[in-house]
């Protein structure tokens, strides 16, 4: 399982309203809660920085976040970075699943 499938699984496995920390997220993914990351950050940071745009995740305080929403199960980073980035996220917003009636 690939960064992007084990963060995705591990927000969708949240309630909603339910706060997780960066330390715990980085060690899953990459089994040291203190990994190096360059100026960028690591991966994982790239990909909560799309989520927290997009409205799926709330940092409510430093290496805290709230899962809002949760993702789209079959969403791929090439599109989650294209709705992030792209000019129109404003108006359409496909990342996150919605409640099935």
């Amino acid at each position: 399982m690939n960064k992007w499938e084990k963060l995705k699984e591990y927000v969708n496995r949240k309630p909603k309203g339910a706060v997780f920390s960066r330390k715990n997220l980085l060690f899953l993914i990459h089994k040291d809660p203190k990994y190096r990351t360059s100026s960028y950050g690591t991966t994982a940071d790239n990909y909560l920085r799309c989520l927290i745009i997009l409205g799926i995740i709330q940092r409510i305080d430093r290496g805290m976040y709230k899962v809002v929403h949760h993702i789209k199960k079959d969403l791929s980073t090439s599109e989650l970075k294209t709705i992030a980035y792209g000019g129109y996220r404003k108006w359409f917003n496909d990342a996150k699943e919605e409640a099935q009636y």
